[in-house]
């Protein structure tokens, strides 16, 4: 990732049934760091930010977990947007998990 300590590289959208909507943002090296880059993500997110780690060809992957609650549970959730920035990071989506 080439985004700076900081930066808002991405939001999530968050659409509630009454028409109303919540943003998430996404920061860089807080919430998430380059996926190529295992030590940073360790060193800059905690293991506790990691949901996932798998091998590749000479490098190992590492995918950032970020977790959100809902300020409004009481309301139905009806669509969440992914919004890049388009800025210096890439950031991609893998899934999501409601708990």
């Amino acid at each position: 990732m080439n985004a700076s300590r900081g930066t808002q590289i991405a939001t999530f959208k968050i659409h509630y049934d009454n028409g109303s909507n919540e943003e998430f943002p996404v920061i860089a090296v807080s919430d998430i760091v380059d996926w190529a880059n295992r030590n940073a993500a360790i060193e800059n997110l905690g293991p506790e930010k990691i949901g996932w780690t798998g091998k590749a060809t000479g490098w190992q992957a590492t995918l950032s977990e970020l977790i959100w609650e809902n300020p409004h549970p009481d309301k139905v959730i009806t669509k969440i947007d992914f919004l890049s920035n388009k800025g210096r990071g890439a950031p991609f989506l893998v899934g999501i998990t409601l708990e």
